[in-house]
């Protein structure tokens, strides 16, 4: 088997580990949106989630996908999903880059990337379903 088979059957075990399962309960966490308010992961019990990871909220490659997310917002919400938008950037610096969010969007600060870690999620950032 080749180096690079090795790596990228590593890497999918990596996957397995790292996601919640179907079922499974998610972890708990606790951040701040870019107007101060505090919005915990529990308080969304019984509802749809999406969990979307991003890198800075600077970054052209997340700007684009943040544009994506507010195209599909409408039908997001006529389905009854909340999108959680975990950026590693500051409250302020996603204030002054991420507009046009609905009610049912929420940009979250993840600044020292503790939610990161409890999701187990590369650096690069993610997209993950998961029903509360």
């Amino acid at each position: 088997m080749s180096t690079k088979s090795k790596e990228t059957e590593t890497a999918a075990a990596d996957d397995k580990k790292r996601l919640v399962a179907i079922g499974d309960e998610a972890p708990d966490f606790e951040l701040q949106d870019e107007e101060g308010g505090v919005h915990k992961l529990s308080s969304f019990r019984g509802r749809r989630i999406i969990l979307s990871f991003f890198r800075y909220a600077s970054w052209p490659v997340c700007l684009y996908n943040m544009d994506r997310l507010k195209q599909q917002a409408a039908m997001l919400e006529k389905a009854g999903i909340v999108t959680l938008c975990i950026f590693r950037s500051t409250p302020t610096m996603v204030k002054r880059v991420i507009t046009g969010t609905n009610e049912n969007t929420h940009t979250l600060s993840d600044l020292k990337g503790s939610v990161y870690k409890k999701f187990h999620v590369r650096p690069h950032g993610t997209i993950g379903g998961i029903k509360m």
